[in-house]
């Protein structure tokens, strides 16, 4: 499922959350787990996050 606008989000450890585009939902409340991982592939975030916390890992996407 896609979160929508101000969810709060919780990436489990042992999980990975990979986009599939462009996201431009707004205000996203993000927590990655220890062990769990957000990869952005080679898409983004276009809108503002409101925070971004945790100890797991975050991949910065890539460039065509």
């Amino acid at each position: 499922m896609v979160p929508g606008d101000n969810d709060k989000v919780v990436i489990l450890s042992g999980r990975t959350v990979s986009l599939q585009a462009d996201n431009s939902t707004n205000g996203l409340d993000i927590t990655i787990n220890n062990g769990g991982f957000l990869d952005q592939q080679t898409f983004r975030f276009t809108n503002n996050i409101a925070a971004l916390r945790g100890s797991g890992t975050l991949k910065l996407s890539s460039p065509d």
